[in-house]
């Protein structure tokens, strides 16, 4: 997982780069393409059909290696068109991200107690928000033990006995070792509920010091609790039909934060971004033309269209002088806010009434609906 402004790349990128390809240009001497260039699932292709100076030999004549192969001209096409997504994706998901973050307690301070080894699995169970739109991350563990120990943290899903993630964790005694992670991020679409746990058999003789909670953490998009299993009968993983709720944790706490995810909405309206991206390419390739610093034939005779490129690219209106539609970027710009409005929808003015929407409910409903009014307001966040 590589998450950025609110999506997976390394979901995200392969969906939206096989929209688009391009064409095998038929003249003599031109690039050989290959790959993924050549593949377009929407059958639209970069080139004349969003700018008539978005060509290969174009492109190929202006970028900076005067002596580029065709191996490295294909890489190239293939880095300017994910260029061309990032661009697009980060100019519409640039509102916050971030709905909550949390550190699950905070320590009285008092009464710590290190707890005997039973070869319990122990840790913390994690449901997440019934929400493809939103998806939790660990970001921290603090871990406190009474030795020098190094173990494992085991982050599993419900249902699959094999760990998602097995994650070596060194422990010095009695302090609170802070371990930062980078890519446990859980949501919906793998599963909703998720254990992230230690095996006490790989203690030793360390034992986990249980903290005396001061505060628990409360949470909007998911819950987390404390969890101890014994092993299965073959010891190869936990029993799930016999886990305990302990009240106190078992040695570690965990910072999680949640925010908004749109890797499945982008994933399933990819081909609303086909025509920005051809738009998008087409301005970088005139952008191209603008500030080749080369010369050569091809570069000659693209650079005397410079100025008509550079009004083409950059005009916000027809005028007398050049009666035409309005540039690629303002083209750009509308497809835009066309993305923006289907990804953020504008909100409609709303007057409710609590009193008249109670009408008809017994008091347990009404004090449900009036306690949750805030959440029935902003559909953007699941509550558990």
């Amino acid at each position: 997982m590589n998450y950025t402004n609110g999506f997976d790349t390394d979901l995200v990128l392969p969906a939206l780069s096989q929209r688009l390809g391009w064409r095998q240009p038929t003249i003599a001497g031109s690039p050989v393409l290959t790959g993924g260039n050549i593949v377009s699932v929407s059958g639209r292709y970069f080139g004349p059909g969003f700018h008539a100076l978005c060509t290969i030999n174009n492109i190929k004549a202006n970028q900076e290696d005067p002596a580029i192969n065709d191996t490295n001209m294909n890489a190239l096409l293939a880095q300017m068109q994910t260029d061309m997504i990032m661009r697009s994706l980060t100019e519409v998901f640039r509102e916050p991200e971030l709905l909550e973050q949390c550190l699950m307690y905070t320590r009285f301070g008092m009464n710590d107690q290190p707890l005997p080894n039973q070869g319990q699995w122990a840790g913390w169970c994690i449901n997440v928000a019934n929400d493809h739109s939103i998806s939790s991350q660990i970001k921290m563990g603090t871990f406190y033990f009474d030795s020098n120990v190094t173990f494992n943290m085991y982050l599993y899903q419900d249902g699959i006995r094999t760990p998602l993630k097995t994650i070596p964790i060194n422990v010095v005694a009695w302090q609170h070792t802070a371990v930062d992670f980078s890519d446990l991020v859980l949501n919906f679409k793998t599963g909703q509920r998720y254990y992230f746990l230690y095996n006490q058999a790989e203690l030793g003789s360390a034992k986990a010091i249980r903290e005396q909670v001061q505060t628990i953490a409360t949470t909007r998009c998911f819950e987390a609790y404390s969890i101890q299993m014994p092993p299965t009968t073959d010891g190869s993983v936990f029993n799930i039909n016999a886990k305990q709720y302990p009240a106190l944790p078992m040695g570690v706490n965990l910072e999680i934060i949640s925010f908004k995810d749109h890797t499945q909405k982008i994933i399933r309206m990819a081909n609303l971004f086909d025509e920005v991206q051809g738009l998008q390419m087409a301005a970088f390739a005139m952008e191209l033309v603008n500030n080749n610093t080369r010369s050569n034939a091809t570069e000659r005779l693209t650079e005397q269209k410079s100025q008509q490129a550079f009004m083409e690219l950059n005009q916000a209106f027809a005028t007398k002088e050049v009666p035409v539609t309005p540039g690629l970027k303002s083209r750009i710009m509308a497809e835009f806010k066309k993305l923006r409005n289907t990804f953020y929808p504008p909100q409609c003015p709303m007057s409710t009434s609590m009193e008249s929407d109670c009408n008809g409910l017994d008091s347990y409903e009404q004090n449900w609906i009036k306690q949750n009014a805030s959440v029935a307001n902003n559909p953007g966040v699941s509550i558990q």
